[in-house]
């Protein structure tokens, strides 16, 4: 059960790479394995799941987070069997803090399918077009005169580009869970309330991934510059903020997860 389900995974990663393989024949080997995995409640997965030692169970979080093919459904739902069945695989590891890790990418789950969206957009509708594109430009005759062909195979080389970048980002991600979330200090997916010194005034600002920025609403994504000043920081620690309309020095008053 182990070693199949570790082919599915890398046959479902190999077709998210293969830009020759077409969007309908994608999504039908997606949709079959996103079924083949949730059937009967996820019994074949748990099964599988029950072999595995810490060690292989750690390997396979790893790779159910960050395989871009599965629904974003299917891969919770294998994440807390994986959990359940071996919760010593998720105890937060000390030696690095999560926003100074190198290799990963935090993410609420809202964003990353955001991301996902973004990615499959370019493989399944862009790519696709464009192909068409250079295919009909190409018909117009001599190739090194035409303007048509040419701007077309530019944009086949950014999208390739693009579609790249983002799938080695997407192989890097983790979605922030709320047992993530530090208590005792400032971290990725903390809500810190500050108030400013010269007058008192309070305001709130929000930590989460990568691509869950919304400056409208205060939310800053954990590699920013602001919250360098904020990272691993309790209440009491001085900060400077530079924000349009909110300039001055501010003291954290207190701090707690935005995720619950």
């Amino acid at each position: 059960k182990v070693e199949m389900l570790s082919r599915m995974l890398d046959v479902l990663q190999k077709i998210d790479h293969d830009f020759q393989i077409d969007a309908d024949s994608r999504r039908t080997f997606r949709h079959k394995v996103r079924s083949f995995l949730s059937a009967r409640d996820y019994a074949s997965y748990r099964q599988a799941v029950s072999e595995m030692n810490e060690g292989v169970a750690g390997t396979f979080r790893r790779r159910v987070e960050r395989t871009v093919g599965l629904a974003q459904a299917v891969r919770e739902g294998m994440i807390r069997i994986l959990r359940d069945a071996h919760p010593a695989v998720f105890v937060k590891e000390v030696a690095v803090e999560p926003w100074a890790d190198e290799d990963t990418l935090w993410t609420t789950a809202p964003a990353l399918g955001r991301r996902e969206e973004v990615l499959r957009d370019i493989i399944e509708v862009k790519m696709p077009a464009n192909e068409k594109a250079i295919g009909e430009a190409a018909a117009h005759g001599d190739l090194s005169e035409n303007s048509e062909y040419q701007f077309a195979c530019e944009e086949r080389n950014f999208l390739r580009t693009r579609a790249g970048k983002l799938q080695e980002e997407l192989s890097r991600a983790q979605v922030i869970m709320p047992e993530d979330v530090p208590e005792s200090y400032v971290g990725i997916g903390s809500r810190v309330r500050l108030r400013r010194v010269d007058d008192g005034m309070e305001v709130e600002l929000t930590f989460l991934g990568v691509w869950d920025t919304d400056l409208e609403n205060r939310v800053y994504s954990y590699l920013s510059a602001l919250a360098s000043q904020f990272m691993g920081q309790g209440v009491g620690h001085p900060v400077e903020l530079k924000i349009e309309g909110l300039q001055g020095q501010y003291t954290i008053e207190g701090f707690a997860s935005a995720l619950e």
